[in-house]
């Protein structure tokens, strides 16, 4: 069928949203997409601005189950009850640590934006190659390539540190390759690790 499309939501509804929460002395932290990949945090910053400090926008430089990490990480340091310059000041440093590797789900996707060429497109169908793509400081880019569901999982095992925290595996509409990526982690890391289902408009992306 037709490709789904998204739209930024847009500055008056972040507006509207921020003006609601704001009542009662609120303070607000909003942590939308990457601003490399959607309006959204340029819209949410030019509503912001008209709530003289109540209001912090963070550029999560993130999409996907990246997102996830901030979020947990902002909700316990709200239960702390610390002060929204100091999550700010914690969450942009847990971001840039942050390192997101993934296999897209359809190299036609990749083609429409422009990331493949036909050429390239065809005899990667034909050789069943998949590009490794990942998610640095907000952007796409390209990072290895590999043949096969066994030869990505171990492509991308290679690249898990030793001294990872949480390892964090999401999935939209992949789950038996998310589940087997997920069960060789569990094998081999003792740190936290938890399978994500990401929804329909990070599953654009």
């Amino acid at each position: 069928g037709e490709r789904g499309r998204t739209v930024p939501v847009s500055a008056e509804r972040f507006g509207q949203v921020f003006s609601a929460l704001c009542e009662g002395g609120n303070s607000v932290l909003c942590l939308p997409l990457s601003s490399h990949l959607s309006r959204t945090y340029a819209n949410a910053c030019e509503a912001a601005s008209r709530f003289e400090g109540k209001v912090a926008v963070l550029n999560s430089l993130a999409a996907g189950a990246q997102l996830k990490l901030l979020l947990e990480r902002a909700a316990q340091r709200i239960r702390e009850e610390k002060s929204l310059a100091e999550i700010v000041g914690e969450l942009e440093a847990l971001r840039d640590r942050v390192r997101t590797i993934f296999v897209p789900g359809s190299l036609e996707a990749l083609q429409c934006g422009g990331l493949v060429n036909m050429q390239n497109l065809s005899m990667s169908m034909l050789l069943n190659i998949k590009p490794l793509l990942q998610i640095w400081q907000g952007e796409i880019f390209g990072w290895g390539a590999g043949q096969g569901s066994r030869d990505m999982i171990r492509l991308m095992l290679q690249e898990v540190s030793p001294r990872a925290e949480k390892i964090l595996i999401g999935s939209y509409g992949c789950s038996i390759f998310a589940r087997t990526l997920y069960n060789e982690v569990r094998k081999n890391w003792i740190c936290p690790c938890e399978l994500v289902e990401l929804g329909p408009v990070l599953g654009i992306y």
